[in-house]
């Protein structure tokens, strides 16, 4: 969606009650007796909720959207299951550098004049093969080609470059957060799973949720000894979830797919076990020394790391940085992993996701840690309270987040 060129457009084809279209091997049949009130029958076709079910369905699909592909020089045609969308581009369209959508007139037939693009087929040419195949499409939610389309529960707009929510499926899940947030209500597991299912999907709009799922994720743990019990929501989840409220309740949300520029602005962190933190900027660079009590509650070098690629964040949006993405080096293996994920376990490492997450989102920045040896990484030395000589102080300096700030003290330029 994000590399398709100006032009694109998507259509939704959804198969009639398709598990029922698979027909079963009639050696099969009675192994797939059912039994009823008016006695045991045997079924002739493909059962919704059987193992093997998915995967009959899958295979038929799967050759049915090769043919078609192959038939009009189709580039994409998405597939969930039995929900489908087709994709097309206007015929002079240049395929971009990487190689990602293209289009190649062929005969078939083309959009009206009114359209200022042309295009290589539409969808009674898709529908056509479909039928000749023997599928059975379900008219209710056939929706022709257009810049817009419903697609795995989320809304897309080829034109305008954004994926958001739609309204029903918003106020369905703010209701239901809303219902699971009173105060003192007790959940069991079933309600747990639910609202982790839910969120965990609205997280590919909603990014900077994924780092409110550890503490749904942490709660619904706790019912391992106890599956059948009834848990009272903890302090911690029910803040997440209000945080969850207030963003299902704004109209207008959205995730932009522009595809970000990469900038490099030789941005090094790094953090020591014994002395601080460092963060190097080309020529520049600030450290912070650890207050003596700076590993207790849970806190250590891992989180020491994610508070450095923090601290890189702040300084990414103070130097103006907008609708980009950006490069970051650090020796940390475990900090990068949980920035690109996008949340932790430790619940200090996700505090500090948190805070950058929100930053990010103000100024449309997404990160790019990328990792290096320690040797070669240019903050070494400055986290451990000795930079190296031709490093000048960094200009501003950058304030801590007021969260931490009682555990590091500025080191001297």
């Amino acid at each position: 969606m994000a590399a398709a060129p100006p032009g694109s457009q998507a259509a939704q084809i959804d198969l009639e009650s398709a598990y029922r279209q698979m027909p079963i091997l009639p050696d099969h049949k009675p192994y797939l007796a059912i039994k009823t009130e008016r006695g045991i029958y045997a079924d002739h076709c493909d059962p919704f909720g059987l193992s093997s079910s998915a995967g009959i369905l899958g295979a038929a699909v799967d050759a049915a959207v090769d043919i078609v592909k192959t038939c009009l020089s189709m580039e994409h045609l998405h597939k969930w299951v039995d929900d489908m969308i087709p994709t097309r581009v206007p015929v002079d369209a240049i395929a971009s550098e990487s190689g990602l959508l293209c289009a190649t007139k062929t005969s078939g037939s083309q959009e009206p004049a009114s359209t200022p693009h042309e295009y290589a087929y539409d969808l009674k040419d898709i529908l056509a093969i479909f039928d000749d195949l023997g599928f059975k499409i379900k008219d209710e939610k056939l929706k022709d080609f257009s810049f817009q389309c419903v697609y795995n529960g989320f809304a897309w707009d080829l034109e305008a470059k954004i994926v958001w929510l739609p309204v029903e499926k918003r106020e369905k899940y703010l209701e239901k957060i809303l219902t699971f947030s009173n105060p003192g209500i007790k959940l069991n597991l079933y309600d747990v799973q639910v609202i982790q299912g839910t969120l965990a999907h609205v997280c590919f709009v909603y990014q900077e949720g994924r780092a409110r799922m550890p503490s749904i994720n942490r709660f619904m743990r706790s019912f391992n000894d106890s599956p059948f019990s009834h848990q009272t929501v903890p302090e911690e989840m029910h803040l997440d979830l209000e945080w969850w409220s207030s963003m299902l309740s704004k109209v207008d949300h959205h995730r932009p797919l522009h595809i970000r520029p990469l900038e490099d602005p030789d941005i090094w962190v790094d953090a020591s076990g014994h002395w601080g933190i460092a963060l190097v900027v080309g020529n520049q660079y600030q450290a912070w020394q650890y207050c003596p009590d700076w590993d207790t509650d849970g806190r250590h070098i891992g989180w020491a790391e994610s508070v450095a690629i923090e601290l890189a964040v702040v300084f990414i949006a103070k130097a103006g940085f907008h609708d980009v993405h950006v490069l970051v080096h650090s020796d940390n293996t475990g900090a990068i992993g949980q920035f690109r994920r996008g949340c932790s376990k430790n619940p200090n490492m996700n505090a500090s996701i948190i805070r950058a997450e929100e930053i990010m989102g103000e100024h449309n920045i997404s990160l790019f840690p990328d990792y290096v040896k320690s040797a070669d990484n240019r903050a070494d030395a400055a986290s451990r309270g000795v930079p190296e000589p031709n490093l000048k102080p960094l200009i501003p300096r950058l304030e801590l987040p007021a969260e931490i700030q009682h555990l590091f003290v500025h080191a001297p330029a």
